[in-house]
């Protein structure tokens, strides 16, 4: 990648190949939206680009792009376009921005939507958020397996979602109890609550 190319650029608006990929608030893939983002600098640190329609701005590292070509065919008078191939794939959702490793440059990573969260942890968090300073006990869970709550109270545990206790005897949970909410549980909570 030319940096000093790129440098005589700055200014100019560039598509990314691959296109960003836009994610609603549920994690749901929508349409691409093919825009021209600005290139605003170019430093030691990487190309600085940003999105004037949504907002969203990153610094692309060297190693990020593949390669820059021009678009004369759009350039007219001061405008300059052109396209930036990257070895990352974007994703927006609201106002976050994050980047994955392409396969191939230019490639678009395949959108895996985040899977969906496990009802008995949801159903643990609640109960814990609905009375607070009351702990949840494996046997007030109707429905499900003593096995499979304590499983998920550990597992909420380990997370950082909820204070627990935990027995366990030979590497095996022996009991299990889900003691409160610790914050991220609850930031968790709303998320889910959200989708």
């Amino acid at each position: 990648m030319n940096r000093d190319r790129l440098k005589k650029f700055i200014g100019g608006r560039v598509q990314l190949v691959p296109v960003a990929h836009r994610i609603d608030q549920n994690g749901r893939l929508l349409e691409p939206i093919d825009d021209d983002w600005l290139l605003e600098s170019v430093t030691d640190q990487g190309a600085r680009i940003s999105n004037p329609r949504t907002g969203h701005f990153t610094i692309l590292g060297f190693d990020h792009i593949y390669e820059f070509t021009s678009n004369p065919d759009r350039s007219r008078g001061e405008a300059r376009y052109g396209f930036l191939t990257l070895k990352i794939q974007i994703s927006l959702k609201g106002n976050e921005l994050t980047i994955r490793p392409t396969s191939r440059p230019g490639e678009a990573v395949p959108y895996a939507p985040p899977p969906k969260p496990d009802p008995l942890q949801i159903e643990i968090l609640t109960r814990l958020h609905a009375t607070p300073g009351r702990p949840v006990h494996p046997h007030e869970l109707i429905g499900y397996r003593k096995e499979d709550i304590e499983a998920a109270i550990a597992r909420c545990h380990q997370a950082g979602l909820i204070v627990g206790r935990v027995l366990t005897d030979n590497g095996r949970i022996a009991a299990a109890a889900a003691i409160r909410l610790t914050p991220s549980g609850y930031r968790w909570l709303v998320q889910q609550n959200q989708r």
